[in-house]
């Protein structure tokens, strides 16, 4: 940091300057987001704030009390910068987009920056900060992705969309109810569906996946065709008894004619002997 000193003299005011030299990356932190540590400082301290990323300059300019009090802001954020330590974490896409769900509330608890490239092959986490908070995030980042295992199932283009279900809900399913966290590439034939995690987790993922994959390749019966199997045999079973019951009342009516006629001949008899009406 290299700063310079100087008086409003020129305005005939009771003003003072302050010009801090400081590194690029530096000064990308005093602008912060949107220049929005820059516009906190000014807020807070009343000083007018000036930056200047061609000569990477940060310039203090108000009444004395209130450049003292920026200066000292702004000069806590370069000594913390120069101060900071960096690790970079390599993990599998997987392990990353766990991660990535989990970075906000690692932050914070850590203190620190992370940043996790998906899009590099192996995937890349960069933890920044000091360096005793970058070592616990360490700990964190190896905790989450250490001991996991990844196993990888080729899966038909035309079953994808049956994986993931609609609006991700069956992957999300099979997500939560496995544990492991599973990443489908479709730019490719046949498509790739990596599966990661604690091994008994990976296992129960695989074993849901590879049933949709079969199902969808006709070598394994959906719950669906087995319900309607099991209501087709059901009404053939149905059906046969009730062909059964229908023999039988045939049979019952073919013998009742014959009591029939049996009981009006029985009458006739009595008729012809006794003389009594039918």
């Amino acid at each position: 940091i290299q700063r310079s000193q100087r008086g409003d003299k020129e305005s005939g005011r009771s003003g003072n300057e302050e010009v801090i030299q400081c590194s690029q990356a530096a000064l990308t932190l005093v602008i912060g987001p949107g220049g929005e540590t820059v516009d906190g400082i000014e807020r807070d301290t009343g000083a007018r704030i000036h930056t200047d990323r061609t000569s990477k300059t940060v310039r203090i300019s108000g009444k004395k009390e209130d450049v003292d009090r920026a200066f000292e802001a702004v000069n806590k954020i370069i000594k913390d910068h120069e101060n900071s330590s960096e690790e970079v974490i390599q993990c599998d896409r997987a392990a990353a987009r766990h991660l990535a769900s989990r970075r906000g509330r690692m932050e914070r608890d850590t203190r620190t920056r992370i940043d996790v490239d998906r899009n590099s092959e192996p995937c890349t986490v960069r933890i920044t900060g000091k360096k005793e908070d970058v070592d616990r995030a360490c700990e964190a980042v190896n905790e989450i992705i250490g001991g996991r295992v990844e196993e990888v199932i080729q899966c038909p283009k035309d079953a994808v969309g049956l994986l993931i279900g609609r609006e991700g809900h069956t992957i999300k399913e099979i997500e939560r109810n496995s544990g492991a966290t599973i990443d489908v590439d479709d730019s490719c034939s046949p498509c790739t569906v990596r599966i990661a995690g604690k091994r008994r987790c990976v296992d129960r993922g695989c074993v849901a996946v590879r049933k949709i994959i079969m199902e969808k390749e006709g070598t394994l019966s959906s719950p669906s065709d087995l319900r309607t199997r099991l209501g087709g045999k059901r009404r053939r079973a149905s059906d046969a008894s009730e062909g059964s019951r229908e023999d039988r009342d045939k049979a019952g009516n073919k013998q009742k004619p014959n009591e029939k006629s049996s009981i009006v001949d029985q009458k006739i008899q009595r008729t012809l002997r006794f003389g009594t009406d039918l």
